[in-house]
């Protein structure tokens, strides 16, 4: 295996985003989700998806350039419009304007609307933690997780993220779908043509299936606790 230093990886993808239109704060959002996020060995959320992003910022199907519309709606709590820009910024706008709201009320929540696909939720709880604070991340997601008894998709696999900060450590993080894998990951094994674990997804039928090109939906975890979950989401 060769070993990459993570600031030559960022600094790639910070010029191939950049060569793409991005301007430079969402450049770099979105070129440290994805690299961070391979760092901490989520690799379906990382730096394999730098041709998708490059991709929709060259196709128009996200805004390069945002203009973003705030507005403090309570003392506490804010809107973000995000301008149709990736969700990697969004969420890292979102996060830098929730800080000051919580060290000033004791917390701090701001709501993002008009956004895109985040990545890894951690990204944002991390960065707070990381200043000191517990953060909470949430995103909805395609209706990708089976109904509980049923045959069709209802949800999204809505993840639920928690960071929190440890003394002289890293802080402590969780994030995760209501589902035993998340899609990207679905997409992992389906790049490298390998069999799913049982349990993990079901064909259009509803029926569980081990074949990745099978999958039309992801099961929840728990059974129809996971499926609740997604349902909070």
């Amino acid at each position: 295996m060769k070993n990459i230093q993570f600031d030559k990886v960022y600094a790639f993808h910070v010029e191939v985003l950049t060569k793409a239109g991005l301007d430079e704060d969402t450049c770099e959002a979105v070129a440290f989700g994805l690299c961070e996020t391979s760092l901490r060995g989520v690799d379906s959320h990382g730096i394999r998806l730098l041709p998708h992003y490059t991709r929709s910022a060259l196709l128009g199907r996200k805004n390069p350039r945002p203009n973003y519309t705030y507005n403090q709606v309570f003392p506490a709590f804010g809107h973000l419009d995000a301008d149709n820009t990736f969700g990697h910024a969004a969420g890292m706008k979102a996060i830098d304007l929730a800080i000051p709201l919580a060290k000033e009320y004791g917390i701090g929540a701001v709501a993002v609307s008009n956004s895109s696909h985040p990545g890894a939720m951690a990204s944002f709880a991390l960065r707070a933690a990381r200043k000191g604070y517990i953060a909470f991340a949430f995103t909805h997601a395609d209706a990708l997780v089976s109904s509980y008894g049923g045959r069709r998709s209802y949800f999204g696999t809505n993840p639920i993220c928690i960071a929190a900060p440890r003394r002289e450590s890293e802080p402590f993080c969780l994030d995760m779908a209501p589902t035993l894998i998340s899609w990207n990951k679905l997409l992992t094994y389906r790049e490298k043509q390998e069999k799913l674990p049982e349990g993990y997804a079901a064909d259009e039928f509803g029926n569980p299936t081990t074949d990745p090109d099978l999958v039309h939906s992801l099961l929840p975890i728990g059974t129809y606790k996971g499926y609740g979950l997604a349902a909070m989401g």
